[in-house]
């Protein structure tokens, strides 16, 4: 058996990300189809009321109710930001100098009807609905990648001058003219094949992306979604301290080595399907785990 392992379970209605160090679970995630959130989808949406005394829009993206865009929201075009670090926030970045002031008139920006591509900052809560920007973000495993504004950034957690000098360079040499890259802590010590694989990976997106924005739908419509936690796993979880990755599900295995042909093809060949008589949790003991962890009594060391 493999040292560490990441293992998913996939189920009617669930999915089980588990992650195995040294035959004990690690780490342990579950999402429900139910309840998949929407934040970092991307749509065209729809502007259906500016309110000039809150400096903020409604806009129709397609969900039970309207999101709200604040005019600090939205992006100001043809600004370089090339000086700018931005921190990480799983994957999110904060409020670059490319919005716009919140004292513009959000009229001069936005009209009733209007055709804008958003994307999803915060989901839904109560009654109210999502929270949008027009400042797009692409999370990848290394970087997250910004397609509209022109800039690099290195995570301040990475506190080597010499290292974060070295990504700078590197990153700028990488990414298309016109674009953003903060470099992720994960990062750091990072060969330049590693990032180019994964700013190549988010460039490709981005160009499908802005494919089916130009695609003229009517909006509202979604043009990009977030990956699933099968995808998401082993985008960044299946990294080099990981000897394995098992699926239980023929189709999404096929899903995962698509993905990893496109994204770290050196690795394809370790993604395996699970075939065994035991289900899968089971048979590597993550079940058992799992019953410990959530009875009354939890044994310690």
């Amino acid at each position: 058996m493999a040292r560490n392992t990441l293992l998913i379970n996939v189920d009617i209605g669930e999915t089980r990300v588990g992650l195995v160090e040294d035959g004990i679970l690690g780490e342990l995630y579950v999402e429900r189809k139910r309840d998949r959130s929407p934040v970092g989808n991307v749509y065209v949406g729809k502007v259906t009321r500016v309110l000039p005394g809150m400096q903020a829009a409604f806009i129709d993206i397609g969900l039970d109710r309207a999101a709200f865009l604040h005019v600090e929201d939205l992006l100001r075009k043809d600004v370089d930001l090339s000086e700018d670090e931005e921190g990480e926030k799983n994957g999110k970045r904060g409020k670059p100098k490319a919005h716009v002031s919140r004292t513009t008139p959000i009229r001069e920006v936005l009209k009733e009807g209007q055709a804008i591509a958003v994307q999803v900052a915060k989901g839904p809560i109560g009654t109210k609905g999502a929270r949008v920007t027009s400042h797009v973000a692409l999370p990848g495993r290394y970087v997250v990648f910004h397609p509209e504004v022109d800039y690099v950034g290195v995570s301040k957690r990475i506190g080597n001058e010499r290292e974060r000098a070295r990504l700078k360079e590197v990153v700028q040499s990488l990414k298309p003219p016109g674009t953003g890259v903060v470099v992720r802590t994960m990062a750091a010590n990072l060969t330049k094949k590693d990032l180019k694989g994964d700013i190549g990976y988010l460039v490709n997106t981005w160009e499908k992306v802005k494919q089916k924005i130009a695609s003229g739908r009517k909006p509202p419509f979604l043009v990009h979604e977030e990956p699933d936690i099968v995808i998401r796993a082993a985008r960044d979880m299946f990294t080099e301290d990981v000897d394995e990755l098992v699926v239980d599900d023929e189709r999404d295995y096929q899903r995962v080595r698509e993905f990893m042909e496109s994204f770290l093809p050196e690795r394809v060949n370790d993604v395996r399907l699970y075939q065994g008589s035991e289900p899968l949790f089971d048979e590597f003991g993550v079940e058992d785990e799992i019953a410990r962890a959530l009875s009354r009594k939890v044994p310690l060391p």
